[in-house]
């Protein structure tokens, strides 16, 4: 029994040898069935694997590892391919490393590149000075040069798109021809409410050049639009061919071009988080501020607004504004044309100016300057300075701590005056004209009226 075993183990043996090479030259070590079977002037070369190096003559300083790494390699230098059919097209390509089963496999000609992952760089061709690490990262890359894949399917369809660098799952994806971009973010899921599943950064970007996507979820519908800057998580998610764009922030500008239309929603400039997060296709606004916003719905479509301060609105409604400025905490300016500045300043009408803490204006072409100050509506062409000043009438003007004004184009300037008839003026503290076509200058309190010379009056007929 003994004697067959060993028979046994001498026949095996002698298989396993006749199946399996091993040579050693000039610094060379071949390992496998068939490797190296072609060298002859190369130098410091490890191969192990079937047919690994197969085809080598001079190439020197490589290292191929697995069955059919580097199969047609003749002559480059300083190459590493591990795995199966790693640098299996190579042929003449120099300072490699491929690393991962078919990494590189398509590389003839290629240079200086780093591939590392499953069918990472497979079809690259001719591409030069390219990091790709991650499983199918880069993988139909054929001529592209100077990019930076990191994370699973990065870059997977980039062919031949220069100068990217695209960092997470999935990111840039869908990119082609898309030069100059910089991806970095992951999948962020399901947002719920603000619109959607946020998908991977920069994933359908095909053909659009001079991006920057910082965050998970950011710029991921993005395709042609080109010269972006979205830094936040979700930031510019639904943007799709909307260019020139600069978007920080949670969710910033999330919805921007949203319908999808080559011609809106570009050149604007969102800070802060959830920021203009309704925009659809609103052009030239300037929105900073938490929460700040340019409106709300479908008809959200602004442009050429300046927009700062915390929760500070534009268009609250389902109405567009055009060329508003509102500024201050929780500021709302619905008119087009208009200038809203104030804590909880409010103003609905168009061509109008609202300056102070929660003044109001609901009139346009008025004017409303004071802590509380107020313009009622169809009071147009008011104006009104001082705190809890306020007109109510066509052409009122009311200028003065409380001064009021509710008849039309009257006049009532002081500290208290008020004028309720039509065509009247008052002035002076508390002064008071309750009928119309009338001047009262003073209140009860006055002692005489007098002049140089004396007064006159003259009846204008009425």
């Amino acid at each position: 029994m003994k004697t067959l075993l060993v028979r046994y183990s001498l026949v095996f043996c002698t298989m396993a040898i006749a199946a399996w090479s091993l040579q050693a030259q000039d610094g060379n070590l071949f390992l496998g069935t068939e490797p190296g079977t072609t060298v002859t002037f190369a130098d410091s070369v490890l191969v192990a694997g079937t047919q690994a190096g197969a085809n080598i003559t001079s190439g020197s300083f490589n290292v191929f590892l697995g069955s059919m790494a580097g199969i047609n390699h003749t002559s480059g230098w300083e190459n590493v391919f591990i795995g199966h059919e790693s640098g299996a097209t190579s042929t003449t390509s120099t300072d490699n490393v491929f690393v991962g089963n078919e990494s590189g496999r398509a590389c003839t000609n290629c240079n200086d590149n780093v591939f590392i992952g499953s069918e990472a760089g497979e079809s690259t061709v001719g591409g030069n000075d390219n990091v790709i690490i991650g499983e199918k990262a880069g993988r139909l890359n054929t001529e592209g040069d100077d990019n930076v894949f990191i994370g699973y399917e990065a870059g997977y369809s980039s062919t031949t798109a220069n100068g990217n660098v695209f960092i997470g799952n999935w990111a840039g994806r869908s990119n082609t021809t898309g030069e100059g971009n910089t991806f970095v973010g992951a999948d962020w899921g399901d947002i719920g409410d603000y619109g959607g599943s946020f998908g991977e950064c920069g994933y359908d970007n095909t053909t659009g050049i001079g991006n920057s996507f910082y965050g998970a979820g950011s710029g991921t519908e993005n395709s042609t639009g080109s010269f972006n800057t979205f830094l936040g998580v979700g930031t510019g998610a639904r943007n799709e061919y909307a260019s020139n764009n600069l978007m920080i922030g949670f969710m910033a500008g999330a919805r921007n071009n949203i319908s999808n239309s080559t011609t809106n929603a570009q050149y604007n400039f969102f800070i802060g988080n959830y920021a203009a997060l309704s925009n659809e296709e609103g052009a030239y606004n300037m929105v900073l501020g938490h929460d700040a916003s340019l409106g709300i719905g479908n008809n959200d479509g602004s442009d050429s607004c300046m927009v700062i301060g915390h929760g500070a609105a534009a268009s609250p409604g389902t109405a567009d504004r055009n060329w508003a400025t509102v500024i201050g905490h929780q500021a709302v300016g619905q008119g087009d044309f208009n200038i809203t500045l104030g804590a909880k300043a409010t103003q609905t009408r168009n061509y109008a100016i609202n300056i102070g803490y929660q003044g109001n204006v609901a009139s346009p072409y008025a004017v409303s300057i004071g802590s509380g100050a107020s313009v009622a509506t169809s009071s147009n062409n008011s104006v009104v300075v001082g705190n809890q000043a306020s007109s109510a009438a066509t052409g009122g003007i009311a200028i003065g701590d409380t001064a009021t004004v509710s008849g039309a184009n009257s006049v009532s300037i002081g500290d208290g005056a008020s004028v309720s008839g039509d065509n009247s003026i008052a002035i002076g503290y508390q002064a008071s004209a309750t009928g119309s076509n009338e001047v009262y200058l003073g209140n009860s309190a006055v002692a005489s009226i007098g002049g140089v010379v004396n007064w006159t009056a003259t009846s204008d007929g009425r």
